[in-house]
């Protein structure tokens, strides 16, 4: 029975995930805000 302990997290797990989710949104948002630096061409190779 182990799903029965998983429902019970420890407070430090859940802070854990909380502040991973943080990060996560706020390099989204960080993301969305920014105009795009960097142009999809530069990311391709140059021509042989």
């Amino acid at each position: 029975m182990s799903g029965a302990s998983a429902t019970s997290q420890p407070p430090k797990r859940q802070r854990w995930l909380l502040v991973a989710l943080g990060l996560v949104l706020a390099l989204i948002g960080v993301f969305l805000a920014l105009p795009a630096p960097i142009d999809p061409a530069a990311y391709q190779p140059p021509a042989p």
